[in-house]
């Protein structure tokens, strides 16, 4: 009802405007007539003087051309105006057919959401309903999970303090086995350097000097050259 008020109002303000199109329209053709009236006036009034009938005539005839044109124009711009109006107003009687079509179509389906909201608060109850039983079947098995978890964490400390006590024996049989390697090397070392305190080529008693060629020369031993040739210290 709403919409069929809207489109006669504007039927209404579409036929209001017409009206007052043609009243200007008509308006304009009575000026128009007015016009040439007092040109044929004009015209009639030049006729006794030659020269300035013929320049009035002249003057009458393109005002009234010009004037029909105008008028022309306007007559034809209401007409274009009433078109107009009337494409609006059967573009809105069809709209209006159109949006109540619409609306019959949204209560249908205003109706059908109502029966899948209905179906669904019940599908929740349902659900509400195993979710309850499903959490307190979860916190029974919580409690159990827990003693087993407990007792799991029992088990992997001693785990955890075997494998400690495995890694410290480990670490003390290594650290072991390095100390014996380091005897071992330091008692090397000390026969080492006996086998080079005892084959010293320098003798305390004869005082005799032997020369040392350069390829014969050890790590162990420390040459120093004197006059020409390398002494044995």
């Amino acid at each position: 009802e709403t919409e069929q008020r809207s489109a006669q109002a504007r039927h209404a303000e579409v036929a209001e405007a017409l009206r007052e199109e043609g009243h200007r329209a008509r308006q304009v053709a009575q000026q128009a007539v007015a016009q040439l009236r007092q040109a044929d006036k004009a015209r009639r009034r030049a006729e006794g003087d030659n020269s300035r009938l013929r320049e009035a005539l002249a003057q009458a005839s393109k005002e009234m051309e010009e004037i029909e044109l105008q008028v022309k124009e306007r007559v034809k711009a209401a007409e274009e105006a009433v078109a107009e109006f009337e494409s609006r107003y059967e573009e809105a009687a069809g709209a209006a057919v159109a949006r109540a079509e619409e609306r019959d179509s949204a209560k249908t389906e205003a109706a059908n959401l109502r029966d899948q909201i209905a179906n669904a608060n019940t599908q929740n109850a349902e659900l509400h309903t195993r979710l309850l039983y499903y959490q307190e079947l979860c916190e029974t098995q919580a409690l159990s999970l827990q003693g087993a978890r407990e007792a799991l964490m029992g088990e992997k400390q001693k785990r955890k303090d075997s494998e400690k006590i495995s890694r410290l024996e480990h670490m003390s049989a290594v650290n072991a086995r390095r100390k014996q390697n380091l005897i071992q090397q330091q008692t090397k070392r000390e026969e080492m350097a006996k086998k080079i305190s005892s084959n010293s080529i320098v003798s305390s008693n004869t005082n005799q000097t032997l020369q040392c060629k350069p390829k014969e020369c050890c790590r162990m031993l420390i040459c120093e050259k004197r006059g020409g040739g390398g002494v044995a210290k």
